[in-house]
């Protein structure tokens, strides 16, 4: 699997040659806005499809998967009970 590094030089060599920090950096500010975890202080998802979820217990942080439910104001999900601190949408192509 390639680093983003590495991705970003490909991607920048096959773009743009004249301006390759540019689009390196670009590239790499893309890859960490769709990588970011959301905190749930912030925002909480909109639908109740399914998204990566961060959360801790009192022995461990883990991540899996859950989905937050309006009407219900909480969580579902294997989870049941932990403090869920972030989450992130789960891209399907």
């Amino acid at each position: 699997m390639k680093t983003i590094e590495q991705a970003a030089k490909e991607y920048a060599n096959k773009t743009d040659k004249a301006n390759q920090e540019w689009v390196q950096e670009d590239f790499k500010a893309g890859v960490e806005f769709t990588q970011r975890w959301i905190s749930v202080e912030e925002v909480l998802p909109e639908t109740e499809d399914m998204v990566l979820i961060a959360y801790e217990n009192d022995t461990k942080n883990a991540v899996d998967t859950g989905y937050y439910s309006k009407k219900h104001a909480d969580w579902g999900g294997r989870h049941y009970g932990n403090k869920i601190t972030h989450w992130r949408p789960i891209e399907f192509k």
